[in-house]
């Protein structure tokens, strides 16, 4: 995506999305409203809209939630089309993204090593404040 008017778009299709899904318009029951958006990939002759979406769910629900979406992806498009009123409205494609899990699940791997070693939370605080870590 180079150009602000697609940022632009992107951003609206990722807050009609969510949206959408908030509000329960999609009535698949394996669409979760724990999902959220991670990444929005929209083509340049906005043909498609590739959506990656991520959850603290369990993989198995999240393949599920990702179904879901994509068997609901005509009436997501319709949504689309009238909220974007562009000539031509993307058609959504759903992928599943684990990388939120995995950032949580490395978050928590820190901490624990962070225990072991005798770090505390204060002492994580105090390097934080004096700038340790940041560039």
């Amino acid at each position: 995506m180079n150009t602000r008017r697609q940022q632009r778009l992107a951003s609206t299709i990722e807050q009609t999305i969510m949206l959408a899904i908030s509000q329960g318009e999609i009535k698949d029951p394996r669409v979760k409203s724990e999902i959220v958006i991670t990444e929005i990939d929209l083509a340049r002759d906005m043909s498609q809209v590739k959506v990656y979406v991520g959850s603290y769910l369990s993989k198995d629900e999240l393949e599920r939630a990702v179904e879901g979406l994509n068997s609901a992806s005509g009436l997501m498009r319709s949504i689309l089309g009238r909220v974007l009123q562009t000539k031509q409205t993307p058609r959504p494609i759903f992928i599943m993204d684990e990388r939120l899990k995995e950032g949580f699940y490395l978050g928590k791997k820190i901490v624990q090593a962070n225990r072991a070693a005798g770090i505390t939370e204060e002492d994580v605080k105090k390097a934080q404040a004096e700038g340790f870590g940041q560039e």
